[in-house]
């Protein structure tokens, strides 16, 4: 499989109302879950569950969120499980 660059994959969040943001958490999961793979070195994972944390004050209070300093729309990856010389791919 050619690596894809993360680019491709749109995760943006349409915030005009809670049924946009859901709509919007839907179609991100369904691309994610069925177009997607994660090579970490040379083993190939599928995705088969994904969650979604994401607060937009009046709108959509996650209230499971963590406060980070990450810019909207980049992947976070629980670092617990993640040895420093593994290379994240995704395909």
């Amino acid at each position: 499989m050619v690596a894809k660059e993360m680019e491709q994959l749109n995760l943006n969040i349409d915030t005009t109302s809670q049924e946009s943001i859901q709509f919007s958490f839907e179609n991100i999961a369904k691309d994610i879950l069925l177009n997607w793979q994660l090579r970490v070195n040379d083993a190939l994972f599928s995705f088969t569950e994904i969650e979604f944390y994401y607060f937009h004050k009046g709108i959509h209070e996650d209230n499971a969120t963590h406060i980070h300093d990450y810019d909207q729309g980049l992947w976070r990856f629980h670092s617990q499980q993640v040895l420093s010389n593994e290379k994240f791919v995704f395909v």
